[in-house]
C-alpha cells in the first residue's frame, strides 16, 4: 500500500464499514463518512444514496482498497504537495495581489487606445506631418489587431470574477452559467441559445463583446487623409518672349553659345516623348501652334480648345513660370510670340557656284561649301531682306513685310534642297492650367494686346539675326563631311533624333511633304530662340520673383494675376469611429477597474470553468483529503497526471448514471458509454 494515502487515528475513528451484496454476488466496499445527527445542519442537502458507501481499514490504520460495483480497486492516489492541512482565506496573500497588480496592468492597453483617440481629434483638420502619419500608422497597422486581443482578455476576466462574487454571494445558477460560458462573441450566443435564457443579461453580454469588432474597425477608420482646396489669386510672373536674346551681345555671343547648344541638343533627345508633352523636361509651359488648330468659322478672338494629348507644340522649350504651388492647382493667362515659316517653293540643285544667288548678308556671298572646310554645318539660313527696316516704317505708317528666309541643306550626291520661305511672329494668348506643378495650355487664342504686324522681328538688327542664324546651323556641332546633322535629321523624322547624333548619312529633305518641312523647321527654330532667351532659368533657376534677377542681359518678365486652388492633404477624424473607439476603450476601462475591485472582494476560490473542480466531492474520483480552497488552476497543475473520464458508473444496472470518473490505465473500458442504453437524468435537449 506504499505509495496511497494513510488516514490519521481521527479519521480511522470517523470511518466504520458499511457492505452491500452486489447482485453479482460480489462485495462493494466504499468509504462512507460518519454523520451525526448535529452534522446534518451543516448540509442542507438529501441524504446519500445507499450506493454511496466507505471501506473499513486494516489492522495496520491502512485503508481498504476501495471497491465500485463491477469495476475493481480505485485507491485515493498520493498527490505530491496536496494541502491536507486546513487554512485560512486570506486577501492579504501574495496571489492576491499579483491577481490585483494584473488587473491594474490591464488598465494600460485601454489607456493608450484612448490616447490614440485624443489625438486623432488633435489632428483633425490639420496638415500630413511624419508625426501624424506615425499615428495614421499605428490606427490602421497596430490597432486593429492589438485591441480585439485586449478586450478578450480585459472582458473574460471580469466576467469571470463577476460570476465569482456572485457565486460566493449567493446567485442563480443559470446567471452563473451566462457569465461563466461568455467568453468570446460567438462563445456568448452559442452559450444562450443552448440555454434558451434570453434576458437583459444575455443582451448586455452580447452587447459587451459586440464592442470588440465594433473598436478594432474603429481604430482603422478613426484618422484619414483627405484634400482641402482653399481658392485664391496670387501674381504670378513669366519668362516674356520679347526677352532679348543672348546672341544679340556681340561681345559675349561665344560664351552664351555654350549653353544655349546645350540645351537645344538635350531638348532633340527625348523628342519622341517630350514633342507631345504640355511641358519641357524641365517643366516649363509649352506653347501649341495655333496655326495648327482647325480655326475654321471661328474669330480670330475667339478661345480654341487644346487637346493636350494630340497637339503640335511651337517649341520643345518651354515659358517658365514663378512660384507655382506644390500641391493644387493654378491658372494664369500668359502672352507669347514664336515664328512660322511658310516655304512655298522648294528646289534641288546642285551644289557649284549657282548657289551663291540664293544666299544674303549672313555668309556675305561666300560659297557655302568652304566656309567650314572639310567639317561643316549641314545646312544653313540666310535672308534676302534688308536690315533695320523698322527706323523708318513707323514713322511712314508703313506695314513691315514678311522677312525672307532661305533654308539650305546638303543631300545626297551633293544636292542641295533650298527652300524659299517667309517668316512671320505669331502673338497668341494661352490659358495655362497647373496641376500640382503640371502644366499645360487648356486653350488659346490669337492675341488681342499685340498689335505689331506679323513682320515685325527680333531679327531686323542685323548682329542678332546674323549670330542666330549661324549658330542654329553650329548647335549640335560640325557634322563630318556627307552626314546630317542631328537638325536635319530630325526635321526628316523626329523618331531618328535617338541616333541623329550618331548618324553618318546624308537625308534629302527635298522628299518631304511642304507642311511638314514648314511645321518641323519652324519647332526647331523656335526651340533654339527660345533656349537662347535666358537659358540659365530655364532649366529651373528661376526665383519667385525673374524681375529681381541681375543678371546680363537683364531680364524681361511679365507678372500677371493667377487664380489658385491651393489643396493640401489634411487629416479627417470621423467622428462616429471616434466615439465607438473611445466607447469600447471606456468600456474596457471600467470592466478592469471593476476586475481589480471585485478580485480583491471574493475570497472564495476560483472553481468555475475548470475540469479540476469536477473532481471536488466527487466519489468517484478518489482523492486524499483537504485540497478544498484551492482554485481550479492550482488543483488541475496537482492533479495533471489523473486519468479521468466520462463514463457508466452504473454500466451492471438496467439504466447507467454518467459522472466523471477516475481511469486506472488504458486497458480499463468498463464503463463506456454506449449508443442506444438509457441513462438517468437526460433531458429533452439530449
Amino acid at each position: 500500500m506504499d505509495g496511497y494515502f494513510q488516514p490519521s487515528q481521527q479519521q480511522r475513528r470517523n470511518l466504520h464499514p458499511h457492505h452491500r451484496q452486489s447482485r453479482g454476488g460480489s462485495m462493494d466496499i466504499e468509504l462512507l463518512p460518519t454523520v451525526g445527527p448535529g452534522d446534518l445542519d451543516h448540509y442542507p442537502i438529501s441524504p446519500l444514496p445507499d450506493s454511496f458507501s466507505m471501506v473499513d481499514v486494516d489492522d495496520d490504520g491502512r485503508p481498504k482498497p476501495v471497491v465500485r460495483e463491477g469495476f475493481g480497486e480505485a485507491l485515493a492516489p498520493a498527490v505530491s504537495n496536496w494541502p491536507a492541512e486546513a487554512r485560512f482565506l486570506d486577501r492579504t496573500s501574495w496571489r492576491k495581489f499579483l491577481g490585483i497588480f494584473l488587473d491594474v496592468l490591464y488598465l494600460v492597453p485601454p489607456l493608450l487606445f484612448l490616447i490614440l483617440g485624443a489625438k486623432a481629434v488633435n489632428l483633425d483638420g490639420k496638415p500630413v506631418t511624419p508625426k501624424g502619419e506615425n499615428v495614421r500608422r499605428v490606427c490602421w497597422l497596430e490597432a486593429p489587431t492589438i485591441l480585439p486581443i485586449v478586450f478578450a482578455a480585459i472582458a473574460w476576466r471580469f466576467l469571470r470574477v463577476t460570476a465569482m462574487y456572485k457565486a460566493e454571494k449567493g446567485g442563480r445558477l443559470g446567471t452563473l452559467e451566462q457569465l461563466n460560458g461568455s467568453r468570446t462573441f460567438y462563445g456568448t450566443l452559442e452559450t444562450h441559445f443552448r440555454l434558451r435564457n434570453f434576458n437583459f443579461l444575455a443582451i448586455g453580454l452580447i452587447a459587451l463583446w459586440t464592442l470588440s469588432p465594433l473598436g478594432s474597425q474603429a481604430s482603422l477608420r478613426v484618422l484619414m487623409v483627405s484634400d482641402r482646396s482653399s481658392p485664391f489669386t496670387r501674381a504670378l510672373s513669366y519668362l516674356s518672349t520679347n526677352q532679348t536674346s543672348v546672341l544679340a551681345d556681340q561681345n559675349n555671343v561665344d560664351s552664351y553659345r555654350f549653353a544655349v547648344d546645350s540645351l537645344y541638343s538635350a531638348s532633340l533627345l527625348p523628342s519622341g516623348s517630350n514633342g507631345y508633352s504640355g511641358i519641357d523636361m524641365w517643366g516649363n509651359v509649352k506653347i501649341p501652334l495655333y496655326e495648327s488648330l482647325d480655326s475654321t468659322g471661328v474669330s480670330s478672338d475667339s478661345w480654341l480648345s487644346v487637346d493636350k494629348s494630340n497637339t503640335t507644340y511651337s517649341s520643345l522649350v518651354g515659358i517658365p513660370i514663378t512660384d507655382l504651388p506644390q500641391r493644387g492647382q493654378a491658372t494664369i493667362s500668359i502672352e507669347s510670340s514664336y515664328f512660322v515659316f511658310t516655304c512655298p517653293v522648294i528646289t534641288k540643285i546642285a551644289q557649284d557656284d549657282n548657289l551663291n544667288a540664293n544666299l544674303g548678308p549672313v555668309h556675305g556671298g561666300e560659297q557655302f561649301s568652304n566656309i567650314w572646310g572639310e567639317r561643316q554645318a549641314g545646312f544653313f539660313l540666310d535672308t534676302t531682306t534688308p536690315f533695320n527696316r523698322m527706323n523708318a516704317a513707323p514713322q511712314r505708317g508703313d506695314p513691315i513685310t514678311l522677312r525672307r528666309v532661305v533654308f539650305g541643306s546638303i543631300g545626297p550626291q551633293n544636292w542641295v534642297t533650298i527652300a524659299n520661305c517667309s517668316v512671320q511672329r505669331s502673338s497668341v494668348e494661352s490659358t495655362v492650367t497647373c496641376v500640382d506643378r503640371d502644366c499645360y495650355v487648356s486653350k488659346i487664342r490669337k492675341s488681342t494686346q499685340d498689335g505689331r504686324g506679323g513682320g515685325v522681328t527680333p531679327f531686323e538688327d542685323s548682329t542678332t539675326c546674323t549670330n542666330l542664324f549661324k549658330s542654329f546651323a553650329e548647335s549640335t556641332g560640325s557634322s563630318p563631311k556627307f552626314s546630317s546633322t542631328p537638325t536635319e535629321q530630325y526635321i526628316n523624322d523626329p523618331s531618328s533624333t535617338k541616333s541623329a547624333f550618331f548618324s553618318s548619312s546624308l537625308v534629302d529633305l527635298s522628299r518631304l511633304r511642304q507642311e511638314l518641312l514648314e511645321r518641323r523647321l519652324s519647332l526647331l527654330f523656335n526651340t533654339y530662340w527660345q533656349a537662347s532667351l535666358a537659358p540659365w532659368y530655364l532649366t529651373g533657376g528661376a526665383t519667385r520673383n525673374l524681375s529681381l534677377q541681375q543678371s546680363t542681359p537683364s531680364l524681361h518678365t511679365i507678372t500677371t494675376p493667377a487664380s489658385i486652388i491651393l489643396s493640401a492633404e489634411i487629416y479627417y477624424c470621423k467622428r462616429l469611429w471616434l466615439g465607438m473607439l473611445l466607447l469600447s476603450s471606456l468600456v474596457m476601462f471600467f470592466c478592469g477597474i471593476a476586475a481589480a475591485i471585485l478580485h480583491y472582494i471574493v475570497l472564495a476560490p476560483d472553481i468555475l470553468g475548470h475540469v479540476s473542480s469536477l473532481t471536488r466531492e466527487n466519489r468517484y474520483t478518489p482523492l486524499p483529503p483537504g485540497g478544498c480552497a484551492l482554485d481550479g488552476a492550482a488543483r488541475t497543475r496537482l492533479l495533471k497526471n489523473l486519468r479521468v473520464r466520462i463514463e457508466d458508473v452504473k454500466w451492471r444496472e438496467g439504466v447507467g448514471h454518467i459522472t466523471l470518473s477516475s481511469v486506472r490505465g488504458p486497458a480499463d473500458n468498463v464503463g463506456m458509454l454506449r449508443n442506444g442504453r438509457l441513462y438517468t437524468g437526460i433531458g429533452m435537449d439530449g
